[in-house]
Order: C-alpha cells, then sequence, then structure tokens
C-alpha cells in the first residue's frame, strides 16, 4: 500500500473533516473579542472579553471587597469562598442554578482596584454586568 493511497482513503479525510468541524465549533471558546463600554454611571472604563468582566473602580481594595460581599447578597447569591491580601482578593460564589461566579480584585493604588467577573466556564456577560452595577450601588 502506498503512503499517498492511505492519506486519500475515506477513513482519513472524514477524520480529518471531523477535527475541522470540531476545532471551528470550539473557536468562539478562544476568540480575543473583547468589548469596552463605560461603566456604570459613565464612569470608568469597562471590558468584556474571553467571558469575564474587567474594571477599573476608583476605591480601595477592603472598600470594594465589603461592596462586593454586600451585592452579592442583594442578588441572594450564596458566598462559597473568601480569600484576602493586602495586594488581591477572590469571592467564589454560586447562584440558585449552580453557575459559578469568581470576582478577583487586584489592588493598583490605594484608592483604585481592578475588578474581575467571570461567570461559569465561558462567561456570563448580562449577569457581570448586574453584578458590577450592584457593587458600584454598594459604594455610592
Amino acid at each position: 500500500m502506498k503512503a499517498s493511497s492511505f492519506a486519500s482513503s475515506p477513513l482519513t479525510r472524514r477524520a480529518g473533516s471531523l477535527v475541522a468541524l470540531a476545532a471551528l465549533a470550539l473557536l468562539p471558546l478562544w476568540s480575543g473579542c473583547t468589548t469596552t463600554t463605560a461603566g456604570p454611571g459613565g464612569v470608568g472604563v469597562v471590558a468584556y472579553g474571553r467571558g469575564e468582566l474587567s474594571a477599573d473602580v476608583t476605591h480601595g481594595l477592603d472598600e470594594v471587597f465589603a461592596a462586593s460581599h454586600r451585592a452579592l447578597g442583594l442578588l441572594e447569591i450564596v458566598k462559597i469562598d473568601d480569600q484576602k491580601t493586602r495586594v488581591d482578593a477572590q469571592i467564589v460564589s454560586r447562584t440558585a442554578t449552580d453557575k459559578k461566579i469568581v470576582i478577583n480584585l487586584e489592588r493598583v493604588t490605594d484608592t483604585l482596584t481592578k475588578v474581575h467577573i467571570k461567570v461559569g466556564l465561558t462567561g456570563d456577560e448580562t449577569l457581570s454586568r448586574l453584578i458590577l452595577e450592584k457593587i458600584y450601588a454598594e459604594l455610592k
């Protein structure tokens, strides 16, 4: 059997087609599309990409951490775990339908904190923005 006849066999072509289809189906999970909009109340910039919402919040880490807890409480989202240091923090929670929500906070300065919100494996922009809006409201 020649190598060229094996490479053109129907089974090989079919396997190649299946691999190509699988790669196309998974492409949105790896896309680098990012949307940026004005933050709640027109303050700051909010970016959503790769399933994660990111925003700069003009408050200290401790304030944003406490506001995040209150925001999740208002939405009746159950906190599973939280950790905080002087430079960063993480809150892990779950919705009633068991969607995992991870809020990561990074101290940039004493009065600036970067917030990252990820819902589930692939993200949920609507729920992420709702949580961010509630965090902003709790900081007022």
